[in-house]
């Protein structure tokens, strides 16, 4: 494994600890003929100009309200970056969709 794809395992296994979020990945993922890690889909780690690299990192949330989700996972997501080997310099959260058991819907 190379230390950009060991950083994506480490923020999906934060982001799974953070109960109300889970990674945004395609309707149709489990279909596609590639690979096994679907959930990866949803993180993206792309190089910036002078250095560094920037992560952002994709999720659907289950419950509201959204204020303390995204700053737990804020602080589970930084912890992963400030101990990789990864040289981060911006990290994304963005919250693709509210999945209806938000609003008390039925999954």
């Amino acid at each position: 494994m190379n230390t950009s794809s060991e950083l994506v395992h480490d923020l999906l296994a934060a982001l799974a600890e953070v109960p109300g979020l889970h990674p945004a990945t395609l309707a149709k993922a489990r279909q596609t003929p590639w690979g096994s890690n679907w959930d990866s889909l949803a993180v993206d780690i792309t190089d910036e100009t002078g250095g560094g690299h920037t992560v952002v990192v994709r999720v659907v949330a289950t419950r509201l309200p959204l204020p303390p989700l995204v700053r737990r996972a804020e602080q589970a997501l930084l912890a992963v970056v400030a101990a990789s080997h990864v040289p981060v310099t911006r990290l994304c959260l963005e919250i693709t969709d509210l999945d209806n058991t938000a609003f008390g819907g039925h999954p």
